[in-house]
Order: C-alpha cells, then sequence, then structure tokens
C-alpha cells in the first residue's frame, strides 16, 4: 500500500515537474498577446461582446473560444518551443537569458524531448481546431500560422537568420494569423479587411526587427544572420521608426487602444535612437519592455471601448 502511495506521488511530481518545464518554455507574459490579436479581429465586424454574438450565432458552438485558449499557452508553446530546441547554442551566449518567464533561460537537453510533445500536440489541437469550423479561410490561416512558426525556427528554411524575411515571418505569426482567424467569425471574406490592418501588421513586422537590437551580439556569435545583424542596430530602429509612423499617420485606427499602442511604440523606439551604439543591448531592453507596457494598456483601452457595446 506504501509503494503504490510512492509510485502515485512520484507520477505527480513528474507530472507538474513536466508542467513547470512547459509553462516556463511559453513565456507565461507572453500568453496574452496572441488572444489579444484574435479579438482585435473578431471585432474588426462584430459590434456586439464575444459571448452575445456567439448567442446569435449558435453553429460555431465554443470554437471560438476554443481558438481564443489555443492562441494563449499552446500557441506561445509552439513558437517558443521550437525557437528554444534550435536556439540553445545562442541562449547560452545571451545575458539576457536569465529571466525565464519574460526572455527564457536556455533549455536543458534532457527537456527536449517533453518541448517535442508539447510542440506536436500543440499543433495537432491547432490545426484540427481549425478544420472544426468548416470556415477554409480559418482552416487554411490557422495551418498557416502552425507552419509559420515551424519555418521561422527549424532547419532546414530557419528564416531566422535569413533577414529581412525573419522580421516578415512576424507580421504573419504575431499580425496576420491570429487577427485573421478572429476575423472569420464575422463571415465577410478576409479579402475586405481594411488595408489600415495590414499596416498593422507590418508595424508587428517592424516592432520584431526591432527587437533583434538587443540580442546583437549573441546572433552574431552564433551566426544567426537577423534584421539587426545584417542591416546593423541604427539602421533596424531607424526603419522600425518609419514603419510605425507610416501606420500612424495613413492608417487612421478609430478605436483609441490601437492609437495609443502606436504611439507609445513610436516613442520608445525614437528614445533609443539616442543610445550610444556600444549602450544599444543593455539600455534598449527598457524601450523594447516600453513597447510590451504600451500594448497591455492599450488592450485595457480596446477591452473597454469594445466589450461594453451592446
Amino acid at each position: 500500500m506504501k509503494l503504490k502511495t510512492k509510485n502515485k506521488g512520484g507520477i505527480m511530481k513528474h507530472f507538474f515537474e513536466a508542467v513547470y518545464v512547459l509553462c516556463k518554455v511559453s513565456r507565461p507574459i507572453g500568453w496574452i498577446v496572441l488572444p489579444l490579436v484574435f479579438i482585435m479581429g473578431f471585432y474588426e465586424r462584430v459590434e456586439h461582446p464575444l459571448f452575445t454574438h456567439l448567442l446569435s450565432h449558435p453553429e460555431y458552438g465554443f470554437l471560438p473560444f476554443v481558438q481564443l485558449l489555443l492562441f494563449s499557452f499552446p500557441a506561445s508553446l509552439i513558437g517558443y518551443g521550437i525557437n528554444d530546441m534550435y536556439d540553445r547554442g545562442t541562449d547560452l551566449l545571451n545575458d539576457r537569458k536569465t529571466y525565464k518567464y519574460l526572455d527564457g533561460v536556455p533549455l536543458s537537453l534532457a527537456h527536449f524531448r517533453l518541448i517535442k510533445v508539447g510542440v506536436y500536440v500543440s499543433a495537432t489541437f491547432m490545426v484540427l481546431s481549425g478544420f472544426s469550423t468548416g470556415n477554409m479561410a480559418n482552416s487554411c490561416v490557422m495551418a498557416g500560422v502552425v507552419a509559420c512558426a515551424f519555418l521561422y525556427s527549424a532547419p532546414p528554411v530557419r528564416l531566422k537568420g535569413r533577414a529581412p524575411f525573419d522580421s516578415i515571418i512576424n507580421c504573419v505569426l504575431y499580425g496576420y494569423g491570429p487577427f485573421t482567424v478572429g476575423y472569420t467569425y464575422s463571415g465577410e471574406s478576409v479579402f475586405s479587411m481594411s488595408f489600415r490592418y495590414y499596416l498593422f501588421f507590418l508595424t508587428l513586422g517592424a516592432i520584431h526587427a526591432f527587437f533583434t537590437v538587443i540580442d546583437v551580439s549573441a546572433d552574431k556569435a552564433a551566426g544567426i544572420n537577423t534584421f539587426a545583424v545584417k542591416y546593423g542596430q541604427k539602421n533596424t530602429i531607424r526603419c522600425a521608426i518609419v514603419i510605425v509612423a507610416l501606420t500612424l499617420l495613413f492608417g487612421r485606427f478609430e478605436m483609441v487602444g490601437t492609437n495609443v499602442f502606436l504611439c507609445i511604440t513610436l516613442l520608445c523606439m525614437i528614445c533609443s535612437l539616442f543610445i550610444p551604439l556600444g549602450l544599444l543591448e543593455i539600455k534598449a531592453k527598457k524601450c523594447c519592455y516600453g513597447i510590451f507596457c504600451g500594448f497591455l494598456l492599450s488592450v485595457i483601452l480596446l477591452l473597454g471601448e469594445r466589450l461594453v457595446i451592446v
């Protein structure tokens, strides 16, 4: 009897250890990003709160909620899990990889199998959720998001080291993908999306390029040709500033939250331009965190604008 209890305790211990590792790799602070982009896409055409809209469209069932959740932990695990498996050499050289819930830590070789299983299970559920909707656009885009995650980090393609495609593919991963999946529930064609949102997706790619500025030394040492490595740190910042400024100028977004996010992002990027080149990797981290905080603020404003609509 004692042996059974001991074995049960051992199983539970291993289970919770596995959950802890998977959560750590998936960066919990990033779980909210893609779901909120999904909500932005959903609310582009829908004028009612999510739950109210679903009550009037019973054919959807719980699939929107399921996909909303899949864009949190599972999607983060896919993206960061694949990245960490193939970036272990770089991460060992990167001083920033010490904040496990923000930037992650070098992945232990003992955890590779667990991460692979978690990645493939999550990817399977994401793809199946798309096909379950019966919507061709939803199915294709959801499968495309999963494919892009592999194309970005995994060999032989590994676009992460093929600038500027490293930032371009992030327009899909963080922008077009989750936004369009949410948009499909409006019943509108995905080709009817406003041009301003494509500018917004481009801005997300510019933010990714800006973030590569703080990893230049480690990426150079590992031979990863990211945007900032290929074009230089200052040029990367200038390019990102131009894209964000054009989006703010010509996007003409109606939602206050989106404009607040763009303004804070632009301000953080401009501030980083005045940081001496030798201190960029250290000092620009605060600008990156500032952009993330701007995103959180914009989300609060967005939800305040939309969720109260009846």
